[in-house]
């Protein structure tokens, strides 16, 4: 009785959600704009789309693995409900909701599994200003200062999701490298490189 209480609950807000987005639109475009689309892209772009969320499923269970060893296709369906809720909810509250599934389901602690999607969000950050720096080191007629500031924001981006990324692969390595390079220097706190 629970959960059909919660699905109905469920279905009445994604009714209400999709009639104020759509309450101005002209539904006779809206018809006519099916009738006249390729529906041979579909297949393309849903096996794309698969791929897509599949990739994230296998970072996140990267950024999970030092807390909670767990597959990529058992984070699949979290991840799948995260960003289904973040097209309903605003200001992607739905990352919220991936954790409270991967926390019930995985019996994850909440704190880690939030703690990796920060993560997750960093890097996605660092990763779209390398794009946004490369986009404009390639834009026509653009100012040679414009496009030496963009080449180094975008090395700088691109180190920073490099790093990240070889963290995230080879974690013991790089942390005992970063110790190791750390205690060459004479000014980083002894206290500093014991907690590396």
């Amino acid at each position: 009785m629970k959960r059909l209480l919660l699905l109905l609950i469920g279905v009445a807000v994604s009714v209400g959600f999709l009639w104020y987005a759509m309450r101005d639109t002209d539904l006779g475009t809206v018809s006519s704009a099916f009738q006249t689309a390729n529906y041979l892209t579909l297949p393309v772009l849903l096996l794309l789309l698969l791929a897509f969320y599949w990739l994230k499923s296998v970072r996140f269970a990267q950024l999970l693995e030092p807390g909670a060893p767990l597959t990529a296709r058992q984070l699949f369906g979290p991840v799948m409900i995260g960003f289904a809720a973040n097209n309903i909810l605003p200001a992607h509250l739905g990352e919220f909701v991936r954790v409270f599934v991967v926390n019930r389901q995985h019996r994850v602690p909440a704190g880690t599994v939030l703690s990796s999607v920060v993560l997750e969000r960093i890097f996605d950050i660092f990763a779209i200003l390398a794009l946004f720096g490369v986009g404009i080191l390639m834009a026509p007629d653009m100012p040679d200062n414009y496009q030496r500031g963009a080449l180094t924001f975008a090395a700088f981006a691109a180190g920073i999701v490099l790093i990240m990324g070889v963290y995230m692969v080879w974690t013991d390595w790089f942390v005992t490298t970063t110790a190791r390079i750390a205690g060459l220097f004479p000014f980083v706190p002894k206290w500093l490189t014991e907690k590396l």
